[in-house]
């Protein structure tokens, strides 16, 4: 299962709805501009717009546009973004759709446009809808069938990551629960798991946020996923795959699976990879 990476690179407590969506822009920024070719925002486009039609000035694909770029010249914090935004060259202004003053020069947002705007946002909406758009560059889709024999289908990884380096309100580390693409990793949808539950509860509301058909795909999870309900909701809800991991603290579903004829199953796949060490590993099925 492709390992996700879901990261924030603030020290400082993240209490705010604002740093809570600049950490998903630390998060997502290489990946968006990598899978955009740096059409930021055809990236943002699609973002709805939460404030008011009156009075605006600055398209939100143009703010948000602004603060990717400032990420990716190294800003993390949203008081750097600010400032690299209200410094920026006058042409990137003009390229990211920035307004023209009077004078015909573009003009950046102010400082209190971009915070009111993230915060608008938030953390999870902004995810939300990023992931949406990434998914369709990942191009993950329902699969065609039938099939004529066997394929490689399309792989959606389950798995929770706590966010390193960044502490929350209440004091606590932000935990994820994240989807993502193999290979590549890119995070296509996220929910935060609150402090008074886990990942297992946020496992099907995470998938049913998922802004893309999913029919025929596969999902891999950890083995704290094994559990009957998920299992349907993947065949059922979304008619889908899954592969589950089952390790000896479900005794009876192992001693069901240990006690089948392993030995008379043809071997369709075949792997191998490096072990511990560098030494090579021995070969699955």
């Amino acid at each position: 299962m492709a390992p996700l990476r879901v990261e924030c690179v603030s020290t400082q407590q993240v209490p705010s709805a604002q740093d809570a969506a600049i950490a998903v822009l630390v998060a997502r920024a290489a990946v968006l501009h990598r899978v955009s070719g740096g059409g930021l925002l055809e990236c943002f486009a699609a973002v709805a717009d939460p404030r008011d039609r009156r009075g605006v000035r600055h398209r939100l694909a143009t703010i948000l546009g602004l603060c990717t770029a400032a990420v990716l010249s190294g800003c993390v914090r949203l008081v750097e973004i600010t400032e690299w935004i209200v410094a920026a060259d006058r042409e990137l202004l003009a390229a990211l759709g920035c307004r023209r003053g009077a004078d015909g020069r573009c003009c950046p947002p102010h400082p209190d446009t971009v915070e009111r705007v993230v915060a608008l946002l938030g953390a999870q909406g902004l995810a939300d809808e990023v992931g949406g758009y990434l998914a369709g560059k990942a191009g993950i889709g329902c699969v065609g069938f039938p099939v004529a024999g066997p394929v490689l289908l399309p792989a959606i990884a389950v798995d929770g990551k706590a966010v390193r380096c960044a502490i929350g309100a209440d004091g606590r580390i932000p935990y994820l629960l994240a989807a993502a693409t193999h290979g590549q990793s890119v995070v296509i949808a996220e929910r935060l798991i609150g402090a008074k539950t886990n990942e297992v509860p946020e496992f099907q509301p995470l998938l049913r946020e998922l802004r893309l058909p999913v029919g025929g795909c596969v999902f891999t999870m950890d083995a704290a996923h094994t559990v009957r309900a998920h299992a349907e909701f993947i065949t059922q809800d979304l008619l889908a795959h899954y592969v589950m991991i089952v390790k000896q603290n479900q005794r009876g579903l192992f001693d069901r699976l240990d006690s089948l004829d392993w030995a008379s199953v043809p071997i369709t796949h075949h792997t191998e990879k490096p072990a511990m060490g560098g030494a090579r590993g021995a070969p699955s099925r």
